[in-house]
């Protein structure tokens, strides 16, 4: 198991994709999110939320996703970055916006994170970004809940072993990218 010290992770980063709802798919911003922009390299994260509540693993290690930021913590060198499948615009689907939070708790809990923080609060200047647009406060309080059991979110144990599954395997491959960045 990595602890803070050991992999660099201080906190996360809730973005969204601002994606279009016509886009096909339940993840279909995947290859920009991976491989970046015009003027951004990839990763752009280094977990994806599908529309559904589907996690995808996308890269260890360093992800472009903060920018300048008022808390080196959520830094793209020591903040995980989740990139939601969202417009920005829409309501956020129950499974998803569940699934964003009991994903974000399983890792706070692996890590021993700082809590969540909205893209559009640590972005500098503030005001430059608006992700994401869920209320963040009713967010750390919801996966603060998760995390003491104290929730009102119903997972059952299918899910939370798949969630421990994609924080193991995040684990794993930060655990790799540390070695190689050391050989």
């Amino acid at each position: 198991r990595l602890t803070v010290a050991s992999s660099g992770i201080a906190g996360i980063v809730c973005h969204h994709t601002a994606t279009p709802l016509s886009a096909f798919g339940d993840y279909p911003s995947l290859g920009i999110v991976r491989d970046g922009r015009p003027g951004l390299r990839g990763p752009l994260a280094q977990l994806g939320l599908g529309r559904d509540g589907v996690v995808y693993v996308i890269a260890a290690g360093r992800a472009n996703h903060a920018g300048e930021v008022d808390d080196a913590r959520y830094s793209n060198d020591y903040a995980l970055g989740i990139e939601a499948e969202h417009d920005g615009l829409s309501a956020w689907p129950k499974a998803q916006l569940e699934a964003y939070a009991r994903l974000v708790a399983a890792l706070v809990k692996h890590y021993n994170l700082a809590p969540p923080r909205g893209h559009k609060e640590v972005a500098l200047p503030l005001g430059r970004k608006v992700d994401p647009t869920f209320n963040m406060d009713d967010f750390r309080a919801t996966v603060a809940g998760i995390i003491t059991g104290e929730d009102r979110l119903i997972m059952n144990k299918d899910d939370e072993a798949k969630i421990e599954a994609i924080v193991e395997r995040v684990a794993r491959r930060e655990a790799n990218a540390a070695i190689r960045r050391l050989l």
